[in-house]
């Protein structure tokens, strides 16, 4: 029996790495030291159906890169946190915040801002 785990917000992050333009991005996730015999894991949901987890540890400093290739052009929809447990859980995902970030078609302009 899968018992439902009430998942919290990044320590760091999430943070968006990669090329959007080229329909490919990684998603920064950061945990934080479990206590007991539980570990430390790591997840994310995109487009509220894929979804990924990752166990890490303090050598990595609690730190995991979701890679997503292939993606289509437009908004896409991610929510990431992290949990102690055993790496079976039922996620709670109504309980993390959504973010997004777009995907543009390689003929779309790019803005940049600096600040």
């Amino acid at each position: 029996m899968k018992m439902d785990v009430q998942v919290k917000t990044s320590t760091v992050g999430p943070l968006i790495k990669g090329q959007p333009e080229m329909g490919s991005v990684a998603i920064w996730v950061r945990g934080a030291p479990a206590t007991k015999k539980r570990q430390c894991m790591v997840c994310c949901q995109l487009d509220n159906g894929i979804i990924r987890r990752a166990q890490v540890s303090p050598e990595d400093d609690y730190i995991h890169l979701f890679f997503y290739d292939d993606l289509a052009s437009g908004v896409h929809t991610y929510r990431c946190g992290y949990f102690h447990g055993y790496g079976n859980e039922r996620i709670k995902w109504s309980l993390l915040d959504e973010h997004q970030f777009t995907i543009v078609h390689p003929s779309d302009p790019i803005d940049f801002i600096f600040g």
